[in-house]
């Protein structure tokens, strides 16, 4: 039935069909190197945004600790601020002070507290004391808050 093929013909069809599989070998070869690419691309990229992040943060840590000028200023203008407050409550009363290196405080005044935010640039400091209402009659510290020891000694000053 298949008599008449050329013995060439196969030959020459074999021929090709080798050559093609060898091309498609060539191919997948330079495949298998696009995803080693891409996935040391993935990951190179993946560290170098964490290593930014990292970066940033400790940016904004060394800028915030370098800043202990204005954070000490804070500080001291809420001290300012809780004695000014104590001061007008059991002695005279006295216009709140002007403080001259720029920093200013808020008192927020509770029946039981007073709350001394103190500011200076950016930097914002509290102190928070309790103890004595507002009328400065009684005294309502817990024995475990700070021993009652200082507030304790107001209030006897007061009685007295």
């Amino acid at each position: 039935m298949f008599k008449f093929v050329n013995k060439k013909l196969i030959n020459n069809i074999k021929t090709i069909i080798i050559k093609f599989k060898n091309k498609l070998n060539f191919l997948n070869y330079c495949y298998k190197g696009q995803v080693m690419l891409l996935t040391v691309l993935i990951l190179g990229g993946s560290i170098l945004i964490a290593s930014t992040i990292a970066g940033y943060l400790m940016m904004l840590k060394i800028r915030s600790s370098s800043d202990i000028i204005n954070a000490t200023k804070a500080i001291y203008a809420a001290d300012a601020g809780i004695e000014w407050n104590l001061y007008t409550r059991f002695k005279d009363s006295y216009p709140q002070p002007y403080l001259s290196n720029g920093s200013t405080f808020e008192i927020v005044v509770d029946e039981q507290e007073i709350k001394s935010i103190g500011k200076s640039s950016n930097s914002f400091r509290a102190f928070w004391t309790a103890g004595c209402s507002a009328d400065g009659a009684s005294c309502f510290i817990p024995s475990e808050c700070c021993g009652g020891y200082c507030i304790d000694e107001i209030c006897s000053q007061q009685q007295e």
